[in-house]
């Protein structure tokens, strides 16, 4: 009896331990998974930011100052 007693209670601990294994590699997969998320919501808010900022150089460097330093079109009127 005392042997069957041990025997059950190691296999009960080694099913223990395999359970807890299986929930530490879940719980990697969630945080992975959720920190690949992250990385690509960072890239496209990046990729974002910086479209925008191209943008306003774009702007004010062709822009703007051609506008400003520019003599008025005497043509003006016949574009539009």
């Amino acid at each position: 009896m005392e042997k069957i007693r041990k025997s059950e209670t190691k296999s009960n601990q080694m099913e223990k331990e395999a359970n807890i294994q299986q929930q530490m590699e879940k719980a990697g997969k969630q945080i992975s998974s959720s920190t690949g998320r992250r990385q690509t919501i960072g890239k496209i808010i990046s990729e974002y930011n910086s479209n925008i900022y191209q943008f306003f150089v774009s702007i004010k460097n062709n822009h703007i100052p051609k506008q400003i330093n520019s003599p008025p079109n005497p043509n003006f009127a016949s574009i539009l």
